[in-house]
């Protein structure tokens, strides 16, 4: 089968009205990226733009006052096209896994048309029509199959699949019909009735060579609770460690030199690879409370963000949800801080802005899917706190109170110090928590910009407004900003991108 352009076609929508602006002032407390690591190279090479999670861009977002729309819609089957994640490797091309009922795609996007360059199947998610209309709730739920996938420093990515292989796929644009190539399947000591969800190289494997695999091989997790790492055949193989407690992992892992970091459904650890072994160097519980609107899995929905080579924060499932700052060495609690307790509900399920000291947490209480909005309950919140390098302490810096995150992953441009993320607002709120309501209501989704230094909103740009439509939600998709002042969005049915003009 030719790699080239799929039968899908984008369209463009055009901006219902131009852009509201601010004047704001770019914060001065804005440290430098993270600087790359050796086995991935620099720009946005995962869901979180980094191995540290940092959801902090190199990019500059939309800042215009007319922007343009474009929106790559997938309509080839009911459940189709959600691109949870990009990449855009160091050549600026821009690549997406798109998950389908019936089928899961690598994709290479135009990165201003959106239309499919080059496509490559890969395993499907074994989801069975009648599973995905009566429990849609498990669709979500489950990050297996490649919606963590990353690049390493080769331009090659990295993608769990759902065969529980590690997949190296290189690009190669001299060859259209043939151009991505699967270098390496890589096999997860895994049970059959387990699924992979990440899969990172182990660090101080150094770029190596573009013709082979890293040489320490890649971590990957599981959402059984298990720690492994893969490597090729001819290699001595590691042994697969199981989480205590029948303990779930339902988000990323993190990586730098101090080894890898995973939030369990219980505990927050650090690995080592030691002599061919898997060491934990820690393991930390932390309140799992009670499932929570919206939580996607059993206790913290948070990524773990490494600031630097000196902290780990992760939210705990509080009933009040505590940032909690710990030592990446150790494991030692330095602080932690109660955030949302104004709110109807306290939660976080993406990752935190992490940036030099400072970190950016979003209330995601309350958000389902796009299937049950008629459920939702809405909540708002993003704060930012700052860590005082002597005491280790976490202070408030702002309190944004009115700020409805919703479900996008927030990012920070470190180019002109603005935080987006998707939001959606009722213009007519349903009267009743009933699809029936909800087909009367109105709403409005539109990209939003915050101040770093100040927490105000300073940008705005309407996206969508009136009946309620699935197409329009982004169904816990990630945003990522690209080159040229762009924001692109995933979408329950597709991917959107939105730049200034």
């Amino acid at each position: 089968m030719s790699q080239e352009i799929l039968k899908i076609q984008p369209k463009e929508i055009k901006p219902p009205s131009v852009a509201r602006l601010l004047p704001y002032t770019k914060s001065p407390d804005l440290a430098p990226p993270n600087p790359p690591l050796e086995e991935i190279g620099p720009g946005t090479r995962s869901m979180h733009e980094d191995l540290y999670a940092s959801d902090a861009s190199v990019w500059a977002g939309p800042y215009g006052r007319n922007s343009e729309i474009v929106y790559f819609q997938n309509t080839t089957s009911k459940f189709a096209g959600i691109c949870p994640s990009f990449i855009i490797d160091q050549e600026e091309r821009l690549l997406t896994i798109s998950f389908s009922r019936r089928s899961t795609t690598l994709l290479r996007l135009h990165p201003y048309t959106m239309k499919p360059l080059y496509a490559l199947n890969l395993p499907p998610r074994s989801v069975r029509i009648w599973e995905a209309l009566t429990n849609v709730d498990a669709i979500f739920a489950s990050t297996s199959g490649g919606s963590y996938f990353v690049m390493d420093a080769h331009d090659r990515a990295i993608i769990p699949t759902a065969k529980n292989e590690i997949w190296i796929v290189s690009q190669h644009p001299e060859n259209a019909s043939r151009y991505f190539k699967i270098d390496f399947k890589l096999k997860a000591d895994l049970p059959k009735d387990d699924l992979m969800t990440s899969a990172i190289p182990v660090i101080g494997s150094g770029r190596g060579s573009s013709k082979k695999p890293a040489s320490l091989g890649y971590w990957f997790v599981s959402e059984g609770g298990r720690v492994g790492v893969a490597r090729p055949d001819g290699q001595t193989k590691v042994k697969t460690i199981k989480l205590p407690n029948n303990e779930e992992i339902g988000n990323s892992c993190v990586t730098n030199k101090n080894g890898l970091f995973v939030i369990s459904s219980g505990a927050l650890y650090r690995f080592e690879l030691s002599n061919g072994k898997i060491m934990t160097r820690f393991r930390v519980p932390y309140e799992r409370g009670e499932a929570k609107l919206g939580q996607l899995s059993p206790g913290s929905g948070t990524t773990p963000t490494l600031l630097g080579e000196r902290y780990v924060a992760i939210g705990d499932n509080a009933k009040v949800m505590k940032v909690k700052l710990h030592c990446q060495t150790m494991g030692k609690l330095f602080d932690e801080y109660p955030v949302f307790a104004d709110q109807a509900g306290s939660a976080c399920e993406n990752s935190f802005i992490g940036n030099g000291n400072s970190l950016i947490v979003s209330n995601t209480y309350g958000y389902l899917n796009p299937f049950k909005m008629h459920l939702l309950e809405k909540t708002a919140g993003l704060i930012r706190l700052d860590v005082d390098p002597k005491t280790h302490k976490l202070k408030e810096v702002w309190y944004a109170k009115n700020v409805d995150v919703m479900s996008s992953t927030s990012k920070l441009s470190l180019e002109n110090g603005l935080i987006y993320f998707y939001s959606m607002k009722w213009v007519r709120k349903p009267e009743a928590k009933t699809k029936a309501a909800l087909s009367r209501a109105d709403w409005r989704w539109s990209l939003l910009g915050i101040d770093f230094a100040t927490g105000r909103q300073v940008y705005e740009q309407l996206i969508f407004k009136g009946k309620p439509e699935e197409s329009h939600d982004n169904g816990w998709a990630v945003m990522t900003l690209g080159p040229n002042n762009t924001a692109y969005i995933g979408m329950w049915r597709g991917a959107m991108r939105v730049a200034s003009i």
